[in-house]
């Protein structure tokens, strides 16, 4: 970058750098039982392993597997945490399984499908893929 003064005075380039961190932790919880049309939150456990207070900005779940009788992307929906850059939440230095607060759950649910037999999402199992951000 470049300024330019009034009398046309050029300054020599200038540059700025940034090193960005990733700022790990580990999210682990299971989902209660399902009932069509239900939304539950999940409570959901954090482990901070750095020696600093960390900041979640959010927070998701996804389904990794689903059986192929009671497929997930037909039957299940997930909701994100409403953890954003504007709306954190702390998780102390060195946590372990650190209740998240129940505000920022992320939930899930079985759909609700009137029209479609779901008797075979009754004893069905799910993955759950945890993730996230946080800033120090």
């Amino acid at each position: 970058m470049r300024a330019v003064d009034s009398a046309g005075n050029i300054s020599s380039a200038a540059s700025w750098s940034w090193k960005v961190n990733n700022i790990g932790f580990t999210v682990t919880g299971n989902a209660p039982t399902l009932y069509p049309g239900v939304w539950n939150k999940i409570p959901v456990k954090i482990t901070n392993p750095n020696h600093f207070t960390i900041y979640i900005t959010s927070l998701t779940v996804g389904v990794s597997s689903s059986p192929a009788n009671c497929a997930a992307p037909d039957n299940i929906e997930t909701q994100a945490s409403p953890a954003t850059s504007s709306n954190t939440f702390a998780v102390p230095s060195q946590a372990t399984n650190w209740p998240v607060p129940d505000a920022y759950q992320p939930q899930i649910r079985l759909k609700d499908l009137p029209l479609t037999n779901q008797d075979l999402c009754k004893t069905a199992s799910f993955s759950l893929s945890y993730g996230g951000t946080a800033t120090k």
